[in-house]
């Protein structure tokens, strides 16, 4: 069936300016995603036999090009985009009572060069064109990054690396929102860079039991990470706990651990979880609910991974660890990981692009 998809990658020299290629990073799944799609079998060169048009715009890479600028540089990129930005724009950050001037300025740009990338589209105002172009939002603000997607891009195919994620922190307009686009959003794996989401091919003696290396502040999940280490002591397991480490000692501990803390940030999603899952260690998160995983494979995910509540009480949550069945939950893993992968996971990619296909 994938051998019957077809999809144009649009090429856009023009935006190259605009954007970094954020390959040591979080969000290197946007560039991920381009890459593999250009070697891809089911790409097509010539555009009218497309089902879907890819556009390679790096959402991340643009706030991130836009951030590291200095103020001469600023001014350069805004201006070039200005005649772009939608005259009716609302936002709330440059309302006189709530006025930010830096962030007011950002978000214009960011609107101006949306309208700006979609001038350059050959096929968007073509029978049905909106729908069958396709954007990815490789970070926790999805969509929101750009304040006019909804009248702009509303009814293309979005890639997202959060899922529908209930009560954290939505409003109803969001959660009317992700009801309306249910069918044309895919949730795909996030990644980390490309050093993190390489498997590791040789095999590693896991001589921790758990670990985790990170800040234990900026969410609740985050905070209960001290107490777990102090309790989880007294049970004489092999345990790693770092607030600071180097690239090189988060890698050497993903892959040496059995068990890995994953714990929200300000979003379900996190770097460390797909960096846990293509490290072959088996992720631990705080939610059993929260966060929904990619693709819709939720039983499999289930399976390859511990989930516990954060609003639990301590006992309930070691007690989960250490009553795990962990030879086979790694098994699993092991068996399942591609799909959890952004840069393997394509077969699960084009089956969803299928059933869009299928119901437009």
């Amino acid at each position: 069936m994938q051998g019957d998809l077809r999809i144009f990658v649009y090429e856009l020299p023009q935006i190259e300016k605009y954007q970094l290629t954020l390959k040591i990073s979080q969000f290197a799944t946007e560039n991920m995603v381009h890459e593999k799609l250009l070697s891809s079998n089911v790409r097509v060169q010539d555009p009218l036999r497309a089902d879907f048009f890819f556009v390679p715009v790096y959402p991340m890479g643009v706030v991130y090009k836009y951030k590291r600028a200095d103020e001469a540089q600023k001014k350069l990129l805004y201006d070039s985009i200005k005649k772009y930005i939608p005259p009716d724009l609302k936002l709330i950050t440059c309302l006189q009572e709530s006025y930010n001037k830096a962030w007011c300025q950002r978000q214009k740009y960011l609107a101006g060069f949306l309208k700006y990338t979609l001038s350059l589209l050959k096929f968007w105002d073509d029978n049905f064109g909106e729908s069958r172009h396709i954007f990815i939002f490789p970070g926790g603000d999805q969509q929101n990054i750009f304040a006019n997607w909804k009248e702009e891009i509303g009814r293309s195919v979005h890639l997202l690396v959060e899922g529908h994620y209930g009560n954290y922190f939505q409003n109803a307009d969001d959660k009317q929102t992700q009801q309306q686009r249910r069918y044309m959003d895919i949730v795909i794996p996030g990644g980390g860079d490309y050093d993190t989401m390489r498997p590791y091919r040789k095999r590693k003696v896991r001589k921790i039991f758990l670990s985790y290396c990170g800040s234990f502040s900026g969410s609740k999940e985050r905070e209960t990470i001290p107490t777990i280490l102090q309790q989880m002591k007294e049970y004489r397991k092999n345990l790693l706990f770092q607030e600071v480490c180097t690239k090189e000692q988060f890698l050497e501990n993903l892959r040496t651990s059995r068990y890995c803390l994953t714990p929200a940030g300000s979003t379900p999603w996190t770097a460390r979880l797909y960096g846990a899952i293509a490290q072959l260690c088996v992720p631990v998160l705080f939610n059993t609910d929260v966060f929904i995983a990619p693709y819709d494979l939720d039983a499999i995910f289930n399976n390859l991974s511990i989930r516990v509540s954060s609003d639990d009480s301590f006992e309930p949550i070691i007690k989960s660890i250490l009553e795990a069945d962990y030879e086979k939950i790694y098994k699993n893993l092991v068996e399942n990981r591609n799909k959890f992968m952004v840069n393997y996971s394509f077969p699960e990619l084009f089956t969803e692009l299928l059933k869009i296909r299928c119901r437009s």
